[in-house]
């Protein structure tokens, strides 16, 4: 199994919903495995934000 942590609007219910993203290309939906925090510093890189 892969595991991938999304944010923003790829969280399920947003806008860009990972599990819709796998229904309009024809794949597995994800499972979702729960919250979690990550620990960091958030950087301003214009259009989309690095972590």
């Amino acid at each position: 199994m892969q595991k991938v942590f999304v944010y923003g609007t790829l969280r399920a219910g947003e806008i860009n919903d990972i599990s819709q993203a796998a229904a309009r290309h024809d794949i597995a939906e994800p499972t979702l495995l729960g919250a979690t925090t990550v620990r960091g510093y958030l950087f301003d890189f214009g259009a989309y934000p690095g972590l």
